[in-house]
């Protein structure tokens, strides 16, 4: 009995830190106006943000929109990297086709919680990961689409605060 709730309690609040750390996360990259759900409110484990969508249905996964794998929307996602990147400081740090959404021809990123500011140590790790996911997703679907040196570079080159990354 004893042991269970103090189980529970530490997993809600877990639960809680992980909300708040997602409400900041999208806080951020909706000041740096990269397209994500608006964060509403969050309180202890619950966190409230705008709905992407139409008509209250939720715009589709990119995985599901086969039509969607094209240039322009892989260089609107690299645009989006770019802006989290550089404007917002912030690398998702998960992002795949299972976290973007697409709505009207554009890409919205979402689950935001496991994104990280560009000074953690393994920023520039995650980076990279997100970028193979992406890359990977839209070569294996045929769309010709740079390499990843190339992909790399321009969203860390021009990079205001270089110290920062290096």
């Amino acid at each position: 009995g004893c042991q269970i709730r103090k189980i529970r309690r530490k997993t809600r609040h877990i639960i809680g830190v992980w909300a708040e750390k997602e409400y900041k996360n999208l806080q951020r990259s909706s000041v740096a106006e990269i397209n994500v759900p608006k964060p509403i409110l969050v309180k202890k484990n619950i966190l409230l943000m705008e709905l992407l969508g139409k008509e209250k249905i939720p715009f589709p996964l990119l995985k599901n929109c086969p039509k969607a794998f094209t240039r322009k929307t892989f260089y609107q996602i690299l645009d989006q990297t770019k802006l989290l990147f550089q404007k917002a400081g912030l690398v998702h740090a998960d992002l795949s086709p299972f976290n973007i959404l697409i709505g009207n021809g554009t890409p919205y990123l979402i689950d935001m919680s496991q994104s990280v500011l560009i000074s953690h140590p393994r920023a520039l790790e995650f980076l990279k990961r997100d970028l193979n996911n992406v890359l990977s997703s839209f070569l294996t679907k045929g769309v010709d689409i740079p390499e990843m040196k190339e992909v790399y570079e321009e969203i860390t080159t021009d990079f205001p605060d270089k110290e920062l990354i290096e």
